[in-house]
């Protein structure tokens, strides 16, 4: 091979791609707004162990009210070092004005722990609250909501802060 071959290669390569390529308009860019999302939840009232859980969501908004989301979390207080749960669901946000959001979120996933009725871990979690916007891509959260272990005994409302960030972010059609 001579020293040439390589440069040849990418020429023609160049050529080629020129004539098969369509070029990226601004039709073809979609942007969606993101949502990184931690928050700590309070367990009043049970008796299994589990006061309280840390989490963090990812969530990407699909339409400008209306997102998908990823939950994963963990036992921060109580007597359930072990607990953790991860879910997948969707989000549904109604403005009141520029800056206090009422989002309605609905998950279902799996999670619990040994000294924690959950049998089989299947999970329904039901969210509702105030999101306000204090700047323009940061927030603060509160929410209540339930966790119902759907086969399992552990069944509980709650009560959830949050703290988030969003930006828009640009997509491929």
């Amino acid at each position: 091979m001579n020293r040439s071959s390589p440069l040849f290669l990418y020429i023609i390569s160049t050529f080629l791609l020129m004539f098969f390529i369509n070029p990226v308009s601004a039709n073809d860019i979609n942007i969606h707004e993101i949502q990184h999302y931690f928050y700590y939840q309070q367990y009043p009232g049970t008796n299994y162990g589990l006061t309280g859980e840390v989490g963090y969501q990812y969530i990407r908004y699909i339409y400008p009210q209306a997102g998908v989301a990823i939950a994963v979390s963990g036992a921060a207080s109580g007597r359930q070092g072990g607990y953790g749960s991860a879910s997948l669901g969707g989000i549904v946000k109604f403005p009141i004005n520029e800056t206090i959001e009422i989002p309605i979120v609905l998950f279902f996933g799996s999670g619990g722990r040994k000294n924690i009725p959950a049998a089989g871990g299947l999970c329904i979690n039901a969210q509702i609250g105030i999101d306000y916007n204090f700047f323009s891509n940061f927030g603060f959260a509160f929410r209540i909501g339930r966790l119902d272990y759907i086969q399992g005994d552990f069944k509980s409302n709650y009560i959830h802060i949050g703290i988030f960030h969003q930006f828009d972010e640009p997509f491929l059609r």
